[in-house]
């Protein structure tokens, strides 16, 4: 369930490791840098495939990174690129005001730092500065808790036409979820301690993004899914038997890689879109679109 990885400017993996692997949040606790660890050690992979997507890293594009922390991505695209990046978190599910902060990355003997400037924003609820060339949306639209094409729709916003989206999330049709449904066990991300938005709310497969994306004004150039991890589909179910079926459904194989990656270009902006009905029930499209949306930008 891998395809091939092919980094720009011949960098290499093993060179991301190597930077990446040296670095945590400087006001993590001890639980909290054991929790990072771990999260790279797992995911690390989806960090190069998403920097894979990056387009002309060359250039001195203006890029917003929605949900930066802990800043992998946001590391590997300070040193590697020519890119001009700012940065958005989240960490207060009733905090929608507008702020701007900083944390620090820091090495292991805390020889070298890498300031991290944020802004607090909830791109459920508001969007910051537009003509940008570039926005990330990785990992972030499996939280969202009441519309995730409003998010999407903001994004729209900030971005300039045929500007670029790079987005990623879990694919809800990975092989393990279809091993875990045959098994009778339960596929649904457990509750959060971070929060109504630090959980899973809702996955979801190429055929939906696909379709969602168009809907929004976007228009997808490269979109695939691949695992970055170990596969435990096996620990459910007879994974060989699983695949026997799928390969009769003509390439249904490519679809159940642990994670989604997509570029994506805008081509309309969001006066000129629709709204997938589908995604919803009991809302009226003014709230899909806005919402309570916070007006006060910085």
């Amino acid at each position: 369930m891998c395809i091939d990885l092919k980094l720009q400017n011949h960098l290499s993996k093993e060179k991301f490791w190597e930077f990446l692997s040296q670095y945590a949040l400087a006001d993590a606790d001890e639980r909290a840098r054991e929790e990072l660890k771990n999260y790279l050690k797992e995911d690390f992979l989806r960090f190069c495939y998403t920097f894979s997507l990056l387009p002309k890293i060359d250039q001195p594009y203006e890029v917003f990174e929605v949900g930066g922390n802990p800043y992998y991505l946001t590391a590997l695209m300070k040193k590697y690129t020519n890119y001009k990046i700012t940065c958005s978190n989240f960490f207060n599910d009733k905090d929608t005001t507008f702020y701007q902060e900083k944390q620090l990355l820091v090495n292991a003997d805390g020889t070298k730092s890498i300031p991290m400037p944020y802004v607090n924003l909830n791109i459920e609820k508001n969007w910051y500065k537009e003509n940008r060339d570039v926005v990330c949306f990785c990992e972030v639209v499996e939280h969202m808790v009441e519309s995730p094409v409003r998010a999407l729709l903001n994004i729209n916003k900030m971005l300039k036409v045929q500007g670029y989206l790079v987005m990623s999330t879990p694919n809800v049709n990975r092989l393990e979820n279809v091993a875990r449904m045959i098994a009778g066990a339960n596929i649904y991300d457990p509750y959060s301690g971070y929060g109504q938005y630090g959980r899973h709310n809702r996955e979801y497969n190429k055929h939906e993004l696909a379709q969602m994306l168009s809907m929004c004004g976007f228009e997808i150039e490269v979109m695939f899914t691949s695992n970055v991890h170990e596969e435990y589909a096996g620990n459910y179910f007879d994974v060989e038997k699983v695949l026997s079926l799928v390969k009769e459904i003509p390439n249904r194989e490519l679809d159940l890689g642990q994670y989604i990656f997509i570029r994506a270009r805008k081509v309309k902006d969001v006066e000129k879109v629709e709204i997938p009905g589908w995604l919803y029930r009991s809302m009226g499209e003014k709230w899909i679109r806005q919402g309570d949306r916070i007006k006060t930008k910085l």
